[in-house]
């Protein structure tokens, strides 16, 4: 078969290979690319949209149950009250005020409606926003205005209150499809309706308190749908994106990829049986200064081919055939001094080095690699570098090859990334260099091993981008909302007293949220640098636990939950007052804070001669078997537990704690006990009677 042949063979299996990576691995993993980035753009834009118009919500909820309690404490003030409002809220259209038994009514409005809908008209709207306060909420049947009533006694009688608002702002702003044809949204209301700027017959999503992602089928094409409910009221926000336009532009992308690859093979081919054609004849002459090699005979120089591109193959060969004429003539003692000289300067070199011959056999070791290959207990008398690869405690993590020539050898160069744990302790991280020797006829040589201990500089950046992205990821939230607040004060021109000392509390609270975050990363941080040390002194745990129990009463009481604490008289133990007191404190409070109310919780200390035992039982949520490691992660929050307020550096706190007093912690959660933390602290009598 003739090299034209076998050239446009390689090329069409190429082609074809390639084609069906391309179409077949790389197009849908791109699809999921393409589909996972446009998602989470949806959810973003989705929930700052439902941020915005849950505040606004909740604004409206703010000034209808303040209206309640002006008529309850000040009815006289009513209207001076209800004007306040309309000019800080130009949502705000009116209320009525009706007694129930009798039907008879008051009521005010702005100049922007001309009546206040009846309660009867507009009741097969309303949907309940919370039963213990008789608190209802609605669109009317022409969808503009939104109302909130609410009912209470007020001097034996019954009323009830009916707030009206502007919803054509807020509706607007949450139907507004900002994305490209191929979507839409939807307000899905409780019972079942919808509002857009058309509507779908499309099934009503669950009232979830996470945003959920559903494929759905309308018209014949199918949508993924992203549904985020609000918090305020019991609506659904829905975007409908169509998945076959997606689908169609990635396969557009790849056909025109695909088309490219085939022109480009198809020049490569002509390419190539052009420079067929222009190299037979240099070939040839090249094949006849290179025959008496094979007799030893290098006195025969290359001739210059006339082609630019082989000129290079044969000003090279040129040099082999001076080298190979000179060591032909040298003084073969000297070869063997200047080799013995280099192999000492390898020996005792810093890194580690080894030489392996055709086999892959270690004929020579450094000492820095023996050392190495001794603390994995490795055999270096005979030993492979297939053995040392293979050996358990060494795993192979990345490999790069590389692939040059050198005179008449083929230098093969791959970079190997290794981890290695020696006795189950620390993992070290080492960066492996083989050159790899071979001939034209590909029969291999032998080859160089370097070896570069990376554990440092790897653990380094590790820890570095971790904790970047870690404390840019929790700072962000207290962050937006004080920006946010202070944002609205400074633009909001018409605004209240009371209003303003609301929002003022509001960015106090985040600034303290952040405050306390940074204060608790820093202490954590603290205790895991390896240059900490902590001052000991003989510490009883008994005085510890009762006063750190007491503390929660208040809030044992606000939910009616019991602390059973069962104390044993236990030895001195060595450690800092402080930090045993904060273990203790952190661990009791998320007893509490992660559970129902009316129940009981468990707190136990005694001794066992060795250590003493400190647990507390929350007999609460329960905590799944694959989150056990994760929670004394920095930052590591249960999704299920978000609802609870917490930073997640509460148990790395802990964890820290005991390790800095050589103790240990234990978790335990099944349905009986919920979760039960167990710290064990040794009694280490030596150090007490020094101290």
């Amino acid at each position: 078969m003739s090299l034209r042949i076998r050239l446009f063979i390689v090329l069409f299996v190429i082609l074809a290979g390639a084609a069906a990576v391309i179409w077949l691995g790389i197009k849908p993993s791109y699809e999921d690319a393409i589909l996972e980035e446009r998602l989470t753009l949806i959810t973003e834009y989705q929930q700052q949209r439902i941020r915005e118009s849950d505040m606004q919500l909740y604004f409206w909820l703010k000034v209808s149950t303040e209206l309640q309690v002006q008529v309850l404490n000040e009815p006289q003030s009513i209207e001076l009250t209800f004007n306040n409002y309309a000019r800080l809220f130009p949502d705000l259209q009116g209320f009525r005020l009706t007694e129930i038994s009798s039907n008879e009514f008051v009521e005010m409005r702005t100049s922007t409606i001309d009546e206040i809908p009846s309660y009867d008209s507009i009741q097969e709207y309303t949907f309940v926003i919370s039963e213990a306060q008789s608190l209802s909420a609605g669109l009317t049947e022409s969808k503009r205005q939104f109302f909130i009533t609410q009912e209470f006694d007020f001097q034996g009688n019954r009323y009830r209150l009916t707030s009206l608002f502007d919803s054509r702002r807020i509706i607007e702003t949450m139907t507004q499809n900002v994305l490209r044809e191929d979507a839409f949204t939807l307000i899905w209301l409780p019972d079942g309706s919808n509002l857009g700027s058309v509507t779908r017959d499309l099934p009503k999503p669950e009232q979830l308190s996470i945003t959920s992602y559903n494929r759905v089928t309308h018209e014949t094409r199918q949508y993924l749908a992203v549904s985020t409910a609000f918090t305020s009221i019991p609506v659904v926000h829905s975007i409908y994106i169509d998945l076959s336009v997606l689908q169609n532009q990635v396969s557009a992308l790849f056909s025109q990829s695909l088309i490219m690859l085939i022109i480009a093979f198809m020049a490569l081919g002509a390419a190539g049986q052009l420079l067929i054609s222009r190299v037979q004849r240099p070939i040839n002459n090249f094949l006849e200064d290179v025959a008496p090699f094979a007799n030893y005979n290098f006195d025969r120089p290359f001739r210059i081919a006339d082609l630019p591109e082989l000129t290079s193959v044969t000003e090279r060969m040129e040099t082999i055939r001076e080298k190979l004429l000179h060591y032909k003539r040298i003084n073969v003692e000297q070869v063997i001094v200047q080799e013995q000289r280099n192999r000492m300067l390898i020996k005792y070199a810093t890194e580690m080095v080894a030489q392996y011959d055709e086999n892959g056999e270690m004929v020579f070791i450094n000492e820095q690699f023996a050392d190495l290959i001794e603390e994995l207990r490795l055999d270096s008398s005979k030993m492979r570098l297939k053995d040392f690869l293979d050996a358990p405690m060494v795993i192979v993590k990345e490999r790069t090859a590389d692939v040059s020539g050198k005179d008449h050898l083929v230098l093969s160069s791959q970079k190997i990334d290794l981890e290695i744990q020696i006795n189950d302790e620390k993992m070290y991280y080492y960066e492996m260099h083989l050159t790899d020797i071979t001939d034209h006829q590909n029969n291999h040589l032998g080859g160089l091993l370097l070896l570069n201990d990376m554990t440092r500089s790897r653990e380094i950046e590790k820890m570095r981008t971790e904790m970047i992205h870690i404390i840019v990821h929790e700072l962000q939230n207290p962050v937006s909302a004080g920006l946010g607040l202070t944002s609205y004060l400074l633009e909001e021109e018409d605004i209240s007293k009371e209003e303003e000392e609301e929002v003022l509390v509001m960015v106090k609270k985040s600034m303290t949220t952040l405050s306390n975050m940074i204060d608790r990363f820093l202490a954590v941080s603290r205790l895991e640098s390896t240059n900490i040390k902590i001052d000991k002194h003989p510490v009883d745990l008994n005085t510890i636990v009762g006063p750190v129990v007491d503390s929660f009463r208040t809030q044992l009481l606000e939910r009616d939950i019991q602390i059973i604490l069962n104390e044993e008289t236990t030895p001195l133990v060595s450690g800092s007052f402080d930090l045993l007191e904060d273990m203790m404190r952190n661990l009791v409070s998320n007893a509490i804070k992660y559970g129902d109310d009316k129940r009981t919780i468990d707190v136990n200390l005694w001794s066992n001669g060795d250590s003493v035992l400190f647990s507390v039982t929350d007999h609460g949520f329960g905590i799944p078997e694959e989150f056990h490691d994760k929670i004394f992660q920095k930052f590591y929050r249960i999704k299920a537990y978000n609802r609870q307020k917490g930073t997640g550096l509460g148990l790395p706190y802990v964890k820290e704690i005991v390790n800095k007093h050589d103790g240990e912690i234990k978790i335990e959660s099944n349905p009986d006990i919920g979760t039960r933390f167990t710290v064990s602290i040794p009694v280490k009598e030596t150090e007490l009677e020094l101290s």
